[in-house]
């Protein structure tokens, strides 16, 4: 286990204490990257609203594993699929939003969202022949609209 890797399984050991939940996570390093999968009978403790918790250690993860590192290695947190499934309602809305603008012919504006999850909608419009996306507003009130071509 590298450095890093046994950074991340301190703090996240730490943070899960301190949230008081019952949780089973493994470590996995490839490729530059450390992915942390992990499993507990209280999932929404550490997922949080919209997933704001789950960004939050993640964002802390990826601070202390890299403290004094020559390279930059990034730390991928997921509980309970969270993220795929997330992804997937992402993709959904966007497909949803492009029917309506061309049913439409309107723009419209999506919630705000996190970075992570603006990109997910832009990649899954990106290839449209009808319709595009842009960011709009000013964190953490950031939001996609898509609009015609």
């Amino acid at each position: 286990m590298s450095e890093a890797s046994e950074r991340v399984n301190e703090i996240l050991g730490k943070i899960i204490d301190a949230i008081g939940a019952e949780v089973e996570f493994e470590i996995k390093e490839e490729d530059g990257a450390i992915s942390v999968d992990a499993k507990s009978e209280e999932p929404a403790l550490l997922i949080g609203r919209d997933g704001n918790t789950l960004s939050a250690i993640e964002f802390l993860l990826n601070i202390i594993a890299n403290r004094g590192l020559e390279g930059r290695i990034k730390v991928y947190l997921d509980i309970e699929g969270y993220k795929e499934k997330r992804k997937k309602v992402l993709e959904e809305i966007a497909l949803e939003a492009a029917e309506e603008v061309e049913a439409e012919q309107k723009t419209v504006a999506l919630e705000p969202m996190s970075p992570y999850e603006r990109r997910i909608i832009h990649m899954a419009l990106r290839d449209s022949t009808v319709v595009q996306t842009e960011s709009k507003g000013e964190d953490p009130v950031r939001y996609v609209i898509v609009k015609l071509l």
